[in-house]
């Protein structure tokens, strides 16, 4: 661009030949016979670089363009003895004609000025929510606020307990820093209102996203998600029945799939027919020194995922933990994933052991049916005289939307957390029906699940009623 080009450097880089430096765009006020206009224009080159002739031309040219059978009278002070310049500068006034459109309201006044050398998109400009904190040639730095709060009504055979309580509230943000990263913070203050639960605030997620290759590799840095499990990868808001699987419970429990701190290399390419996801994280879940022992580890955990879309590609390229497991009749999707993770070295009290885990699981969704299904298997190497533990765990459940938006859910799954060591094997099938009023930003959930356990069973089957709002 021409500022470039006179002061010796491009936008936001170091040069020894810099003449100058320009910072934002100043504001410069016109009399005209059609009332007063306000020209932006940047604050270095409105003194020293382009004429000032050439700020006159810009209001010219813009009152001109309000009405055109009708020749501006400009009255600017010292400026009227350059009329006679105007027409030298026409060419070098077209670079300036962007600032200088009207936003067709009648106001005559300058919309606001995008950041040199980069068009405004539909992701860029700001919505209702978006809110832009600071705007420059170095690029925008947007905050998106967020909440997501879920009522919930509770009853279970064993206890006959009926009880309200707030299961799930999300104080959450997001947002562009500087147009060289992604930003998501959120947290938590969950099961407000249940028996002798004291919620407290908890940090959920704290990620900054970097490109690294645009379209192909990007770096999470922060507290996210693990890279295991696809129910695990899916938000709670976004979930065909209210709770995760309980495979995936048990994979919590053991310390294999939920939120962590790490780094994380991610990307979709070949237009989205590729997913993948590896990085080393420091599992928190390994850094405990309470009443019963200590639970530790100085290991970095590696985990990894990999899936392949056949049908409809992933639409974002720099997605990560975005899936849904009800699309409302939205595309076409098969998506087949594998994942893996490992940690070692891990001391419980006296013993020491290594943790290892790997899963599958599958996706399909067509119109109004969607169909997921999962297996992991984890196991607890102990190094010493104590056996080896190990579990596994699946689950399969559908969905199908009718046009009023009536959902019908059903879930069968299947955990042995134990491989069979004791008699705790766990079988529950779950029905559900939700009501989607705004899609998953606003609706409806309820299901009732069928408790079976292969031990001492107890009658302990269960209702649950949700609502929900998210934005």
């Amino acid at each position: 661009m021409e500022g470039a080009t006179v002061l010796q450097a491009a936008p936001c880089a170091r040069s020894e030949k810099r003449r100058n430096h320009v910072n934002g765009f100043k504001p410069r006020a016109v009399r005209t016979r059609v009332g007063p206009l306000t020209v932006y224009v940047k604050r270095e080159f409105a003194y020293r670089v382009l004429p000032a002739a050439l700020v006159l031309l810009a209001a010219a040219s813009a009152v001109q363009a309000q009405s055109p059978h009708r020749t501006p009278d400009i009255q600017y002070g010292d400026l009227a003895d350059l009329v006679s310049e105007l027409e030298a500068q026409k060419a070098r006034i077209a670079a300036l004609e962007g600032l200088l459109a009207d936003p067709g309201d009648g106001s005559g006044h300058s919309p606001e000025v995008p950041a040199a050398g980069k068009p405004e998109s539909g992701e860029d400009k700001p919505v209702a929510y978006l809110t832009r904190l600071s705007k420059g040639r170095c690029g925008d730095l947007t905050f998106k606020p967020g909440l997501r709060m879920q009522s919930r009504y509770f009853y279970d055979d064993e206890e006959g307990n009926h009880d309200f309580f707030i299961r799930r509230f999300r104080v959450k943000t997001s947002g562009n820093a500087f147009d060289i990263a992604k930003y998501g913070a959120e947290l938590k203050f969950d099961s407000t209102g249940r028996f002798e639960v004291e919620p407290k605030g908890v940090v959920e997620n704290a990620w900054v996203d970097f490109t690294v290759i645009p379209e192909s590799t990007f770096l999470r840095v922060g507290l996210y998600d693990v890279p295991f499990s696809r129910n695990a990868l899916t938000s709670d808001s976004k979930l065909l029945f209210m709770d995760r699987t309980l495979i995936k419970s048990e994979l919590t429990t053991v310390g294999l799939a939920d939120n962590t701190i790490g780094l994380l290399l991610h990307g979709r390419p070949w237009g989205g027919r590729l997913e993948y996801a590896v990085g080393g994280f420091d599992n928190v879940a390994f850094e405990k020194n309470g009443a019963n022992g200590n639970l530790e580890s100085d290991q970095l955990m590696p985990a990894g995922r990999i899936a392949l879309n056949l049908l409809d590609p992933a639409t974002s390229a720099d997605g990560y933990a975005d899936y849904r497991e009800s699309y409302l009749c939205q595309g076409q999707r098969l998506a087949v994933g594998a994942n893996a993770a490992y940690l070692g070295q891990v001391r419980g009290g006296v013993n020491e052991f290594d943790i290892h885990g790997w899963g599958i699981d599958l996706f399909f969704n067509t119109g109004p049916f969607s169909l997921q299904a999962e297996y992991d298997r984890f196991a607890e190497n102990v190094l010493g005289a104590d056996p080896d533990m190990h579990g596994d765990g699946w689950y399969v459940q559908a969905g199908y939307l009718w046009p009023c938006g009536i959902e019908f859910a059903a879930r069968y799954q299947d955990l042995d957390p134990n491989g069979g060591f004791f008699d705790d094997r766990l079988q529950w099938t779950s029905l559900g029906l939700n009501l989607y009023i705004r899609e998953h930003n606003l609706k409806v959930q309820t299901d009732y699940t069928f408790k079976r356990e292969l031990g001492n069973e107890v009658e302990n089957d269960m209702f649950q009623m949700q609502l929900q709002i998210d934005f």
